[in-house]
């Protein structure tokens, strides 16, 4: 069964799981992975970790180049 998030563009042309792309979001709100990993009740390398994947997965090589084309999609919702 195929689990149906939006069209809106990340997710389009990304390649997230749902808990990838509430990170990415969270980000995208101004948040820090700290309070990220804080209000999910993870550690801090658990967040970094979960961007790392999710880059390394989309071929993205510069985390925060990623962060920042992920950014940039999210806001174009």
């Amino acid at each position: 069964m195929t689990q149906v998030r939006g069209n809106y563009p990340i997710v389009v042309k990304m390649a997230l799981s749902n808990v990838e792309l509430k990170t990415l979001e969270l980000l995208a709100q101004g948040k820090t992975q700290k309070e990220i990993a804080y209000e999910e009740k993870v550690s801090a390398s658990c967040i970094s970790q979960r961007i790392e994947r999710a880059m390394l997965r989309n071929g993205f090589t510069n985390k925060h180049i990623f962060i920042a084309e992920c950014i940039k999609l999210i806001n174009l919702k």
